[in-house]
């Protein structure tokens, strides 16, 4: 890892069960890569957004949605999901193709910067 940097936690693909809250929560990920694609036995958003309630990150990042027409769920199905469990913002898109970075300084909270190509890319 990067010395003093973010701790990111990527769920890769897998299925909802209690165990993942409970094994990383420890950890205190400062952020969360959600794979959030249900039709083949990843997170569903709500179930996505109930493990980032359990484990607290500052920013849960969406991902391997909306990939292909069996696999169509936007993003803002995981927003939508955040919202009713009270942690709307920590919801962090990051745009198709644009780079951005986490950044954690000595002291204080992980922060989110988009690089910039890909503000350019959002409008």
């Amino acid at each position: 890892g990067v010395k003093d940097g973010p701790t990111v936690y990527f769920t890769g693909d897998t299925d909802y069960n209690d165990i993942l809250g409970i094994a990383v929560k420890p950890h205190r990920p400062d952020v969360m890569v959600a794979v959030v694609n249900s039709a083949f036995r990843n997170l569903s958003p709500r179930e996505a957004a109930q493990l980032a309630k359990t484990i607290g990150p500052r920013w849960v990042v969406p991902c391997h949605h909306d990939l292909f027409r069996d696999n169509s769920l936007p993003d803002r199905l995981l927003r939508t999901n955040l919202l009713i469990q009270g942690i709307v913002d920590t919801f962090c898109p990051l745009p198709h193709g644009g780079v951005g970075f986490f950044h954690k300084p000595a002291r204080g909270a992980v922060t989110y910067v988009a690089s910039a190509a890909s503000r350019r890319s959002r409008r």
